[in-house]
Parts: structure tokens; C-alpha cells; sequence
């Protein structure tokens, strides 16, 4: 990329600030036209004999100020994203059978290099084979790429990076349920298995290969009515293809064996509330005697509380060690989410999210620490029962004790949602 792409100086910035302001006046317009009465889309499905079939797509135009996330030197870009999808479905009396397919094609204005194309296909086939039996499966393929100035290229733009990084996910997923829904007891079993393979800069990003098999069980106790004690036991195996590389290299593999002993509590939709609270252990050992294992303490809390009808509040809250992106063994992650969603009419919806993720890079050379600080306000306009409108304004901050993974971005976009 050359050098007028990397620098973000006096007429860019000018420009940028203009572009910025020339996308707020058509969100002020659009508030006002809006200004009426959101709920999402209610598709039409096309009626396929026993299948009906869903096409929608959503296209969005936003503009950043800080397209690579870069503590200074910005570079600011208009983005176009186009995205349909397709879904179908077969609904039996014991069988219930989805495809999908999503597609999101991106487009920057001002650096053309960062297009992508990212894809989805997944299916999944639902069966209850008795009351007290219920079997899932499902597998996904997924396409997708990694922005610049993110994951493993955080921090000082390498300007080896010209593009994005490009990766393929392969899941094959399986889940019984042993138990009825109105039983004292319940046992859920679940496996996953997860490939990863990137497919850009293969002498770089092999080591970035890996296949993670995730196993747990679940035990569901009765205590109240539509409240559950639960108790949970999960193994997740992580197997990189190769070693470590570069700074990493001498540490030995990253493979290892992660396990988590949860109990808690899970309650369905009240008249105001529904939940889950899991408290436990996390134990992570690595096959590598040059790397640290970990215990920590670990937790899983979901709630949503709907005061009213139309008026809905939500929290999120986590800890867990999950695979480094390029620093240390492995990343100890604590995160919070807090948002509230209010239709003020049958056709106008608000949305707020505050959201905060703490990151430490256990093992890294430089102690690397960071906090990436979320704010995000929206607004849909159901304009048609297949047609709906939106903007929104998004801020993300992030600190860190190393300033070059320091950066501030405010992102300001509309969008449509369409449909039959």
C-alpha cells in the first residue's frame, strides 16, 4: 500500500471530518423522516411445496475515522457492505431441517486493497425422537477474513500486510438431549470440532492452523418452577498444526487441554426476566513444559429483564482463557455487555449497547495488558413489513501499558434491511 494510504494529515483529515458530518446530516434527515412510528424484517417465505424458502439482504454505508486502529497517522475510508442470505427451511412433525447461506461483500472507498468477500453456509437438522429425546446436528463452512490493524496484525501496521488476511472454518456440531422439558432431571451432551486453515501468506499464517474438539455435558435439576440447577463438565483439546515461529519460537507447541467445572443456575422466561448464572474452575495445561498452565477462576452470566412489553435490558458477563492472536500463550479474558432495546412505537426501535473486554497475554515477553471500551446507539424504522431503515454511531476506545495497541475510531453508518 503506498505511502498516501498510511498518512492521515491536513486535507485528509479536513476531508474526513466533512465526510463524517455530510453522513450525520443524512442521519438527522433520516431521524426526522423516521420520526413516526421498529421491529426487525418479518420476511414472507416462498412457499416450496413442504419448504419455504427466505432471501433478505442488508446493505450498509459507514464512515470511519480510524480504519486500521492505529494510535495516530488514521486513515479515514467510507465503507459499502452488502449482505444477502438465504435460508431453507423443512418442518416435519418430528423433523425440523435449515440450510443457510450469507454472504458479506465489503467495499472502502479509500482503500481499495482492504475489499473482501466473506461467506457462510450452514445446515442443521432438528429431531425429537421421543419426548424425552431430542437430537441436533449441524455443520457450518465458514469464509472470512481478519481487518487490518486487528487479531494477529494489532498494533503498528506491518506494511508487509498489504491485504487482509483471509481464513476458512469448518464446524461439525452434535447435541442430545436425554430428558423432557417438564422433567426433574435433564442431561444435555454436546461435542463440536472446529477446523481452522488459513488460506493468505501460507509461510506466515500456517502456524496460526489449528482444530479445537470441544465435549460437555450438562445436568439439569428441577428446583422451582422454570428454574434449574445446573452442573457442567467441559474439555476442550486445541491442536495447532505446527509450532510457534518467529519471537515465539523456542517456547515449544501451543497445543493444549483446557477444563471448566461450572454449577449455576438457569431460569426460563418469567413474566420479566429469564437467565443463566455458571460459576467455576478453569484448568489449562499445555502439552509444552516451556509454557505456563493456568487455573483461574471462571464465569458465564446472561440475563435479560423486560420491565415492560416493548422495553428490554440485557447484561453479559465472562472470564475465560481463549487462544492468543499472536502474544503470550494464551489470552485471560474478562468482558462485560450491557444493553437496552425500546420500540416506542409498532415502528421505531432504539438500541444502546455499552460494552468492555479487559485482555492479558499470559506468557507474553512484554506483558502485554489492554482494555477495548464499546459504545454503540442505534435506530430502525420498519418503513414495510419487508423493508427496514437504520443508523447507527459506534466508539470504540482501547488502552493498553504498550502504546502502539492504543487507538480511538468512531464509526457512523446507515443501513436497510430488505425482503419479500
Amino acid at each position: 500500500m503506498g505511502d498516501g494510504i498510511l498518512r492521515a494529515h491536513g486535507k485528509e483529515k479536513n476531508m474526513a471530518t466533512l465526510n463524517l458530518t455530510r453522513i450525520w446530516g443524512l442521519g438527522v434527515l433520516g431521524l426526522t423522516l423516521f420520526a413516526e412510528s421498529a421491529f426487525a424484517v418479518d420476511p414472507a417465505p416462498i412457499k416450496l411445496g413442504a419448504a419455504d424458502l427466505v432471501p433478505q439482504i442488508t446493505i450498509d454505508h459507514s464512515h470511519t475515522d480510524n480504519l486500521f486502529f492505529q494510535p495516530d497517522d488514521e486513515v479515514s475510508s467510507s465503507i459499502t457492505r452488502y449482505q444477502p442470505q438465504l435460508g431453507l427451511s423443512f418442518i416435519g412433525n418430528k423433523a425440523h431441517l435449515e440450510f443457510n447461506a450469507k454472504a458479506e461483500v465489503g467495499r472502502y472507498s479509500d482503500s481499495p486493497a482492504d475489499d473482501y468477500e466473506d461467506y457462510d453456509f450452514g445446515s442443521a437438522l432438528d429431531l425429537k425422537l421421543h419426548s424425552r429425546h431430542a437430537l441436533k446436528l449441524s455443520a457450518n463452512l465458514i469464509q472470512e477474513h481478519e481487518d487490518r490493524g486487528t487479531a494477529f496484525s494489532a498494533g503498528n501496521l506491518n506494511p508487509d500486510l498489504e491485504e487482509p488476511d483471509t481464513y476458512e472454518d469448518m464446524n461439525l456440531a452434535a447435541n442430545y438431549r436425554f430428558g423432557a422439558q417438564s422433567a426433574k432431571g435433564r442431561l444435555i451432551l454436546a461435542v463440536s470440532d472446529t477446523s481452522r486453515e488459513y488460506t493468505s501468506r501460507r509461510d506466515v499464517t500456517v502456524e496460526r492452523d489449528r482444530d479445537s474438539l470441544d465435549m460437555r455435558g450438562t445436568f439439569l435439576l428441577r428446583i422451582a418452577n422454570r428454574t434449574d440447577a445446573l452442573f457442567e463438565v467441559r474439555a476442550v483439546n486445541t491442536d495447532y498444526a505446527v509450532d510457534p515461529l518467529g519471537s515465539e519460537l523456542g517456547l515449544g507447541s501451543l497445543d493444549s487441554g483446557d477444563r471448566t467445572y461450572f454449577i449455576g443456575l438457569n431460569w426460563e422466561a418469567t413474566a420479566k426476566t429469564e437467565g443463566s448464572v455458571r460459576v467455576g474452575q478453569t484448568q489449562k495445561d499445555f502439552d509444552s513444559p516451556m509454557r505456563d498452565d493456568f487455573s483461574g477462576l471462571s464465569w458465564e452470566v446472561s440475563t435479560v429483564w423486560s420491565p415492560k412489553s416493548y422495553s428490554k435490558l440485557t447484561f453479559s458477563t465472562s472470564r475465560r482463557p481463549i487462544e492468543t492472536d499472536g502474544s503470550g500463550s494464551f489470552i485471560d479474558e474478562e468482558s462485560w455487555q450491557l444493553g437496552w432495546q425500546h420500540d416506542w412505537t409498532s415502528r421505531i426501535t432504539t438500541e444502546i449497547d455499552f460494552s468492555n473486554v479487559d485482555r492479558a497475554y499470559e506468557g507474553s515477553a512484554d506483558a502485554r495488558e489492554e482494555t477495548t471500551s464499546r459504545s454503540k446507539a442505534s435506530l430502525v424504522y420498519q418503513v414495510r413489513r419487508w423493508l427496514d431503515m437504520g443508523i447507527s454511531f459506534e466508539q470504540i476506545q482501547k488502552t493498553s501499558n504498550l502504546d502502539s495497541f492504543e487507538f480511538d475510531s468512531n464509526l457512523l453508518g446507515l443501513n436497510a434491511t430488505l425482503s419479500l
